[in-house]
This record gives C-alpha cells, structure tokens and sequence, in this order.
C-alpha cells in the first residue's frame, strides 16, 4: 500500500502516513478487507469455483483497485472461463500499477508468445457474437453452428456451453442442453448460470411426468397426488387371509413355460430389434461425423484462404507505408520540415486506429494549417501533404467546441499525457477562452512541463479571469512561490 497524497509505502499497523501525517486508517481497513476477498476468491479458485472466485475477487480489487495480486488472480480465472479480453485487460492494469510486476509479464508473455492459442481465443468470442446477432434474428441453427466453432477453438468457453443448452432447452432437446451445462460445469463447477439451467431442465420434464399420469377407474386425484409424494394411505393396504393347502403342481409348470417363452421372445424378436437400432444409431453417428468433418475442413480452407488475402493486404500497406516512410526520410536533410512530420505522423496514427474520429480529423486539419508555404517546397512534402487531403477531402472543414477538445484533454492529463493534453487544452482555449477549469489545466499542464512562463501567463490570466474560482489557493500559492 502507498500512501494517496505523499506516495510513501503504509503497512498495515499504520493507522497514520509517517511522511506527511495523512489519516489512512480508511485505507488499512480497505486493504485489509480485499486481502479477505482475495483469499476467499484463492480458496475458490483452487476448487475450480471460477464464477464463485471471480465474484470476490471483484470486491477486493473494487476495496483496492491497486492489489496487483487480486487483479493477477482474476485474469487466471476469466481466462479460465474463456474471456481472454478481459484477462488481458486485468494484467495490463495490474502492469500499469507496477512495472515490476513478474507475474503480470508471465502472464501477458503467455499469450504474446502464443499467438496460435491467442488466435483461437479471439476467434471464439467472435463466433460466440456471432451467434447473440443470429440468436437475435431468430436463425437458431446458424446461432448453433457458431457456437460449436466457438467451443471447437475454446472447449472452456463457458457462457458459450450455456448459450448452446439456452437453444436446446428453447427447441425441446433437453439431453443436449445437459449435456452442454455438463461440459460448463466442468470448466467452473458452481457456475450459478448453468446450476440453474440445469434446474429449470429438471423441472420442465417433472412437468412433463406429471402431465403424462393417467388417473385409472377407482382412483382419485388425491390418491395419484399422495402416490406421487411417496405417502402410504391405510385405506389402500390389501388384506388377505392365511391358510395352507397342498402343492400345486401347474403353478410350478406354468412358471417354467413363462420363463421359456419370455426366452424365445427376447431371442427372436428383442434382440434382432436392438442389433438393428444399434446398427442404425451408428450409421447416423458415422454420417454425422463425415459431415462435422466435412464443415471442419471447409472452414479450414476458407480460413487459410482469408489468412492469404489479408497477409496480401498487409504486404502492399507495408510497401505503400515503406514508400511513405522514405519519402519523409527525404525531408529530415531539408531545412523546413517540422509541421509536415508533425502532421504525417499524427495522419498514421490516426489511421491506425480507425477511419478517425470528428475530434480527430479537426486536430489533423491544425496541424496541416500550420504547414508553411517554405516547407511544401521540401522534397516530397507537397505529395505528402495531397495524400492527406486525398484521404481526408473535408478535414479543412473539421469542427469541434471547446467542450469535446476539453474533455478530451482532460481524459489524456488523468493519463498523465502531459504533452498532448496541453495542446488539446490551448485549442479548447481558443475556442472557448472562459471555461474556468480548461484555463487552470492549461496553466498546470505548462507547469508539469516544466514551462514556467507560459504556466505563469495563463495563471495569471486565471486570477484575473476568476477571482472567486474553486483553484485560486492552488494557483496564488504557485504564483507566489514563482516570485
């Protein structure tokens, strides 16, 4: 644990930070209290309890978002259940908090260094939503289809085992609804979902035994009801006398002829019936088989056909970007070139993430504004600067309000981007000079930038501006230090 407002280390018998005096006995109990959920989510865990572990587990790092080995422990365990993007999201997290942090490595080196089972993780939940769109439009074969490919490449994939059983208990086929909740619980045993599945199984065909009980002549409603509660009434106890007779010989005779005929029965007519059912249960198991193979290698075709389509697209985006990229090598020898970098490389970036945004395209139409005549006369800039435009027709049109420029900048200095924040803050301050907390961003983001005059200029104006604002202490105190 580390103390909120110095940074110090706090161990657990500390009720007070020994730096600066900071109450922290809240913490300690805090901290306390997750190392409880962590260990009750461990015990869970080691039982193959996953949905049980991940629930504490939730609650521990909820009470402490910083205990590394409570978000370590939770990515096991949704990887375990097949969500590898949420495993991936904990680890990182856990990473950010701690840079050493060997656990966390191992774990995320796992999957780097395995890009063929990453592969099959991601392809499973693709499948897996898939089949919610398919599910939606009422194709509940086509939702099937998906979700066997989903568990073919992630057999522990345990909401897919589930939505598979909701289809099958939808369409009457309760055997293969079970056994998919089978499947599932043996990836987390006390899955609360599929427990209940199972249930709601057991009590529709109840239901169905119930309804299918013929009440026979002499019989009452209350008599079926007590036969079906296992209670015994007196009245239906049979009664009967005792009294010896001699042997009976034809009982005796009777019963053997009995037991030859049920003989001859099963031999000529139950046993050919069961060799014929057998035979054909498994030329239907066979047929099905052929055809599950057949799907399977026919995916696989189609896959490898996709994988050699997109690695031809990735090599010309590599030779088009090689191009690219030589053409700026050619203008780092020119004099002017500055703001033509700064714009192509924010352009790459943005189309690494997309199409690029509204807020997006109005930064990159900044900084093409702020391209010089001088520098399109640099080798290869004015090329450069025409394949923006020709990729962006409407970016010197691109608009944003200082609140959208604001919030993103605010988003960026809760990341500690320092940098681009302050830029994003200064072009929310042109558009929209009076916003109070915007002006006291801009000013403290010079300030971590460790740029005192333009951090002192806008401070000032802060002062002026607002004199009764919620940040005047903070700044007057910086102010006056700065004197």
């Amino acid at each position: 644990m580390i103390c909120p407002k110095c940074g110090a280390a706090l161990t657990s018998k500390m009720t007070v930070c020994e730096k600066c005096g900071y109450d922290a006995e809240i913490i300690i109990k805090a901290h306390k209290a997750a190392c409880y959920f962590y260990n009750k989510g461990l015990e869970r865990a080691k039982i193959k309890d996953i949905s049980g572990a991940i629930g504490f587990l939730k609650r521990a790092v909820q009470l402490d978002k910083d205990y590394i080995d409570a978000r370590n422990l939770l990515g096991l365990c949704y990887l375990a259940v097949g969500e590898a993007g949420d495993a991936i999201a904990q680890w990182v997290y856990s990473k950010s908090v701690s840079e050493h942090n060997p656990l966390a490595d191992r774990y995320l080196g796992m999957l780097e260094n395995n890009p063929v089972k990453l592969n099959h993780y991601k392809t499973a939940i693709r499948k897996y939503n898939a089949a919610l769109e398919q599910i939606k439009q009422g194709a509940d074969d086509f939702a099937l289809v998906q979700l066997k490919r989903a568990v073919s490449h992630n057999p522990d994939y345990v909401k897919a085992w589930q939505m598979m059983a909701l289809i099958y208990i939808h369409n009457g086929d309760y055997d293969r609804a079970r056994k998919s909740l089978k499947r599932s619980l043996k990836t987390d045993i006390a899955n609360a979902v599929s427990l209940r599945y199972v249930k709601l199984i057991r009590d529709i065909k109840f239901k169905n035994l119930v309804m299918d009980v013929s009440i026979s002549d002499g019989e009452t409603d209350q008599d079926v009801k007590d036969i079906l509660e296992g209670k015994t009434r007196q009245r239906l106890t049979p009664k009967f006398s005792y009294s010896e007779e001699g042997p009976d010989y034809r009982v005796f005779i009777s019963l053997v002829s009995g037991i030859l005929i049920g003989i001859m029965v099963v031999y000529f007519l139950v046993v050919p019936g069961v060799k014929q059912a057998m035979n054909y249960d498994m030329v239907n198991k066979e047929k099905q088989y052929g055809e599950e193979i057949s799907g399977y290698l026919s995916d696989m075709d189609s896959l490898e056909k996709e994988n050699e389509s997109l690695q031809s697209k990735i090599d010309l985006q590599q030779m088009e970007t090689d191009g690219y990229l030589e053409q700026i090598d050619s203008l780092t020898n020119k004099k002017f070139y500055g703001n033509v970098l700064e714009a192509v490389n924010y352009y790459y970036k943005m189309n690494a993430d997309g199409e690029g945004t509204k807020l997006e395209q109005y930064l990159l139409r900044h900084k093409i504004e702020a391209i010089t005549e001088d520098e399109l006369k640099a080798g290869a800039a004015k090329e450069l600067y025409d394949m923006m435009l020709k990729a962006y027709p409407d970016v010197l049109k691109a608009e944003a309000t200082g609140t959208e420029l604001f919030n993103a900048g605010k988003e960026l200095y809760e990341k500690e981007n320092w940098q681009e924040a302050n830029e994003l803050f200064l072009l929310s301050y042109q558009e929209s000079p009076d916003n109070e907390e915007n002006l006291y961003l801009l000013g403290r983001t010079y300030e971590l930038l460790s740029d005192g005059a333009n951090a002192k200029t806008y401070y000032q104006e802060y002062l002026n501006k607002f004199p009764g604002g919620k940040y005047v202490a903070t700044v007057q105190k910086w102010m006056d230090a700065a004197e």
